[in-house]
């Protein structure tokens, strides 16, 4: 029983400290970020808390290790994957919403806010395929692009949902936050329930992965018999 609650308490720093830093980052970040360098440290700090509290959530649902607070090569990894999906996904979003707009499409009204959730839908379903390699680069699996389009082939519409689960709850946890007039409260608020959403969908995406990755790995053991 102590062990047990050693390791609750073990557990329980792993996601507090990165999830401070979180926090106290996104509350205290918009005072500070007048100048050029005040947002490029808000940026920064910002990255390596998000890396670190993702990194430290997919290695405690995998693993049931419990993260120390450092920066090495899988963290400079997970970075570096980070930011290829968001540029990657951003261009393609903005390149088919200009596109279509060049040749009639309309850029405001219903109809533009609806293809412009269609094209984000569209770029998502496409992308979440490939969100596997980031619970594998958190617990130093040797793990390519390829694999995760393999083991996500069956259960692409369970990917994307798991994908798809996270900037939805980022966006709604915002409207309780919405509420409060203090700009301090509200930042503080926004970036707490930021938290939970974060580690509920990097938890899922973490299950998502041990279980897909097991199925694969079970079917091709059958085939090598």
């Amino acid at each position: 029983m102590e062990a047990l609650g050693k390791r609750h308490r073990a557990v329980f720093v792993a996601i507090l400290l990165p999830a401070v830093l979180l926090v106290a980052v996104e509350t205290l970040g918009p005072w500070g970020t007048s100048s050029t360098f005040g947002k490029l440290l808000y940026v920064l700090l910002s990255v390596v808390a998000y890396v670190w509290l993702a990194i430290a959530i997919h290695r405690i649902v995998l693993l049931e290790d419990t993260f120390k607070l450092r920066w090495g090569w899988r963290e400079t990894r997970f970075t570096g994957w980070l930011w290829l999906f968001s540029i990657v996904i951003g261009l393609v979003i903005w390149f088919v919403i200009e596109a279509f707009e060049s040749i009639g499409m309309p850029s405001e009204g219903i109809i533009a806010i609806a293809f412009r959730f269609v094209v984000v839908v569209g770029v998502l379903y496409f992308a979440s395929q490939y969100f596997l390699i980031f619970p594998a680069v958190a617990v130093d699996r040797k793990y390519k692009l390829a694999h995760s389009s393999v083991d996500t082939e069956e259960y692409r519409l369970t990917t994307f949902a798991v994908v798809a689960v996270f900037p939805v709850l980022l966006s709604v946890v915002e409207l309780p936050a919405s509420l409060i007039s203090n700009p301090m409260l509200y930042s503080l608020a926004r970036s707490l329930l930021s938290i939970i959403s974060i580690t509920i969908g990097v938890a899922m995406l973490s299950v998502l992965f041990r279980e897909l990755s097991a199925q694969s790995g079970s079917s091709a053991a059958r085939r090598s018999r």
